[in-house]
């Protein structure tokens, strides 16, 4: 067997180094072979959010903007945006998402405000009905100092 060894060991080391080369790429082969990482799911249109939130609020300054954020970019040019009882306002979209409505005169207190919004995605999605938002600004007092409004 030693003679063996001896006299055929160069065939022996070539076999060994093949059987290393080819295991080492079937290895490599199936490192590659992962399954493609799983698609993202497109995240659906919509509303997720109001500052500040619906109803009765006391307002530091008239002019405070309300703020609703959105899923997707918003396409303010293809937004539609009404304000009962109608008051002149204006729409900004500092963050692409923030759809922001303020009056440049400011809310008037103790109102019943109802902001109306088609909204309208960039890529041209659109929700199934509109957003309908109604808050009432008033007047801090003492009380909504010390304690939060509403008990939130």
């Amino acid at each position: 067997m030693v003679n063996f060894v001896k006299k055929f060991w160069p065939g022996i080391v070539a076999i060994a180094a093949i059987a290393l080369v080819v295991f080492l790429s079937v290895l490599r082969e199936e490192k590659t072979r992962r399954a493609p990482p799983p698609t993202p799911t497109p995240t659906p249109f919509g509303l997720i959010g109001t500052y500040p939130p619906e109803g009765e609020r006391p307002f530091p300054v008239p002019s405070l903007a309300i703020d609703f954020t959105f899923s997707k970019e918003i396409d303010t040019r293809a937004t539609v945006v009404k304000v009962e009882p109608f008051v002149g306002h204006e729409v900004n979209n500092p963050e692409g998402k923030v759809l922001s409505i303020y009056p440049p005169d400011g809310w008037q207190y103790d109102i019943t405000y109802t902001i109306t919004i088609e909204p309208v995605a960039k890529d041209g999605e659109r929700l199934s009905s509109p957003v309908v938002y109604s808050f009432t600004p008033t007047f801090y007092t003492e009380s909504d100092l010390v304690e939060p409004p509403h008990g939130e």
